[in-house]
């Protein structure tokens, strides 16, 4: 096939939204309080399976062609009680292994036979520095990962989730050296609609 330059050219070209920012954008979403819109995100299969795992957590999605709603869960996880898939989506393996250490009990991540081969055992390291309990394939930090989330792990969960609720860390948590080393800054989400442009 023959491909002729065009001496004038008048037309409007759309840009698909980005995978990278469209799977940040939801999983901010699903931590926030109330409802966000997100506009032109990329519908991918990556997106599909993070989008799938963040329902069985128990985040309200629903998708209106390339926008998507999301209500979010004010930093809480439901646990599936299964494991979840995650296809070949490197990014969402590592974005929901921090996210269901929120949770209460034991979630399992997989994926691929390609997603098995990807490490991530320095997340896992830095996720025990915050009393985060997980486990990995041989112990070596492959997929699939069993992370034991506990309720007792109060400090670990809002250094984790940036503390979405107002006030302070119970005084042995910050008075504790490995506390005392982090900064911990209170933030709390607007209630208010979120409109995100992908």
């Amino acid at each position: 096939m023959e491909v002729k330059p065009v001496r004038h050219l008048n037309a409007t070209v759309e840009v698909p939204g980005s995978k990278s920012y469209t799977q940040r954008a939801l999983v901010i979403a699903s931590l926030a309080h109330g409802r966000s819109i997100l506009y032109n995100v990329l519908i991918s299969e990556d997106t599909q399976y993070l989008l799938e795992a963040l329902r069985l957590f128990g985040t309200k999605i629903i998708a209106c062609g390339s926008d998507i709603i999301v209500s979010g869960t004010s930093c809480r996880r439901d646990n599936p009680g299964r494991s979840v898939f995650l296809g070949n989506n490197g990014t969402a393996l590592r974005f929901l292994t921090t996210l269901v250490s929120l949770g209460s009990g034991e979630f399992v991540l997989d994926g691929s036979s390609r997603l098995r081969e990807r490490p991530v055992k320095p997340l896992l390291d830095a996720l025990k520095t915050l009393g985060v309990i997980s486990h990995s394939r041989n112990n070596r930090g492959y997929p699939p990962l069993r992370i034991d989330a506990k309720v007792d792990q109060l400090a670990s969960r809002h250094q984790l989730a940036g503390n979405g609720k107002r006030g302070r860390l119970d005084d042995d948590a910050r008075r504790s050296a490995k506390h005392r080393r982090l900064r911990v800054r209170h933030r709390r989400l607007d209630r208010q609609r979120v409109r995100a442009r992908i």
